[in-house]
């Protein structure tokens, strides 16, 4: 078979044509490569940034939970003094009325006293009075 030198260039240059085609899609098939690579390190250094950070708020939280509970614990101390210092002011200021009402009653019983006392002066110095009178 006699093949044309025309077609046996048109042939060559369609498959050089092909072979320069698939260098083009494997170079951008390349870079596309090494972009995806680049992206997988960077997102690789992201993921362990956030990793960190992420355990960096977890110490944090821990932290502020424990302060917190100290804080409660300590809140819960104040509140059982207070209640005490509460009990302890009562039982004081019942006491204190208590002496209050003695006083009063010895204060009422001492006038009782005072007044029966002054009245019998006043008897005995009219009776004094009266033994006088017909002396003058």
């Amino acid at each position: 078979a006699v093949v044309s030198t025309q077609s046996v260039h048109y042939g060559r240059a369609t498959y050089e044509g092909l072979v320069v085609s698939k260098q083009a899609q494997i170079y951008v098939l390349q870079k596309d490569a090494v972009e995806l690579a680049t992206l997988q390190v960077e997102l690789s250094q992201q993921l362990k940034v956030t990793k960190d950070e992420n355990a960096r708020v977890k110490l944090e939280g821990q932290r502020v939970s424990s302060e917190l509970a100290n804080v409660k614990q300590e809140n819960q101390k104040l509140t059982t003094a207070t209640n005490a210092l509460q009990t302890e002011l009562d039982i004081q200021l019942e006491a204190r009325n208590e002496i209050d009402t003695v006083i009063e009653d010895k204060e009422k019983s001492f006038m009782e006293v005072a007044d029966k006392f002054n009245l019998e002066k006043k008897e005995k110095s009219t009776d004094c009075d009266s033994a006088l009178i017909p002396l003058l």
